[in-house]
């Protein structure tokens, strides 16, 4: 399967050794190839509604 196009938007997650932004100065994105630095965690929160 390609997965040209696509992006995997995760809920929230976590990477070291990047500078923080706060304020009006938040990220709009993470780019993996400007910042060099993979992840080390991803969150993903799923739920299923029982009835």
């Amino acid at each position: 399967m390609s997965t040209t196009g696509y992006a995997y938007v995760p809920d929230g997650f976590l990477s070291l050794g990047v500078e923080q932004f706060f304020g009006e100065n938040l990220r709009l994105c993470y780019e993996i190839w400007e910042e060099e630095k993979f992840p080390i965690l991803l969150l993903e929160i799923s739920f299923r509604i029982l009835t």
